[in-house]
This record gives C-alpha cells, sequence and structure tokens, in this order.
C-alpha cells in the first residue's frame, strides 16, 4: 500500500480588468504561478488495463506552472467570447522514504 502526504498546492496571481466603453468590449489578463506537491501519478510506459499489482506504478510528483491567461467579451445581441490561455509546467518524480 502507498501512502503519502495529502496533495498541497500553492498558487498567487495578478489581475486586470477593463471594460472601455458602455455595453461595449470587456478585456482581462492575468498572470499566474503555481506550484504543487504530492500529486500521485502513473509511472511513464505504466500497464494500467488488467494489471493486479497497479498501486506498485503509482509515483509521486511535485510540479510547477506558470502562464498568463487573456480574454476579451462582447456582450450584446451578436455576442462573442475569445479567450488564449498560454502556460508551461514542469513535473518531477521523487521517491518516497
Amino acid at each position: 500500500m502507498i501512502q503519502s502526504e495529502a496533495q498541497a498546492g500553492n498558487q498567487i496571481g495578478i489581475g486586470f480588468y477593463q471594460i472601455f466603453s458602455i455595453n461595449s468590449i470587456e478585456a482581462s489578463a492575468e498572470l499566474y504561478y503555481k506550484k504543487i506537491s504530492n500529486i500521485a501519478d502513473f509511472k511513464g510506459g505504466a500497464k494500467l488495463v488488467m494489471n493486479e499489482f497497479i498501486e506498485q506504478d503509482i509515483v509521486n510528483v511535485e510540479g510547477k506552472a506558470y502562464g498568463l491567461e487573456l480574454l476579451i467579451k462582447r456582450p450584446g445581441e451578436i455576442a462573442f467570447l475569445l479567450g488564449i490561455y498560454l502556460f508551461k509546467d514542469f513535473y518531477k518524480e521523487y521517491q518516497l522514504s
């Protein structure tokens, strides 16, 4: 049986929101950084189907991510919403003692 700590994470973000005129275009942007620890994941190449000992293929992972979220919205009779999400994440495996 695998014993590990509970998954934990911290995130920090900063954002900007602007309405350009009454009933017109709304825009927002957000930058964020996130750090996560104790994520349970499967080893690369693990056989998941019909595996009696699947717990042997579980590893703990820690990671971090950062990104930019952009959103443009126009309300009205013909409304549109455009969102762009750019991000990068990193994960590394570690052994339980």
